[in-house]
């Protein structure tokens, strides 16, 4: 079953499925991203948003870990 495109995807479960470029698109207006480009562009775009909350989360997690 394929899930839902939404900022708690990550990168391994968003590749893995096909994404209608429309789908790709309303994803990018809904978190502020361009666009702009092709689908493969939008679609390394999105890649990269969700490698960057990923990351973003671990040091918030890392950092508030350290400190408690």
């Amino acid at each position: 079953m394929r899930p839902i495109l939404s900022r708690d995807l990550n990168e391994k479960d968003f590749r893995n499925f096909y994404w209608l470029k429309e789908e790709l698109l309303v994803f990018c207006r809904e978190n502020g991203l361009s666009t702009s480009g092709s689908k493969v562009e939008i679609t390394d775009r999105i890649v990269f948003f969700l490698q960057t909350l990923l990351l973003e989360y671990q040091i918030l997690i890392s950092f508030f870990g350290n400190h408690s």
